[in-house]
């Protein structure tokens, strides 16, 4: 559920921010190991958010 609502969401230059608590670590990783994987299919990018900051995303 978690995975399909970020893979449905997301649009270039969207923020996803997964909060990882120890009653959600178990969910939190799995969704991302669906989540990344996808979006890197898709042609997104993973940046860290001080380069956004700085302006460049690199």
């Amino acid at each position: 559920a978690v995975a399909e609502q970020v893979l449905d969401g997301v649009r270039p230059g969207s923020l996803v921010v997964m909060h990882c608590t120890r009653s959600a670590a178990p969910v939190t990783g799995e969704a991302i190991g669906r989540i990344v994987p996808e979006l890197r299919k898709r042609g997104y990018r993973f940046v860290k958010v001080s380069e956004l900051m700085e302006g460049r995303p690199e």
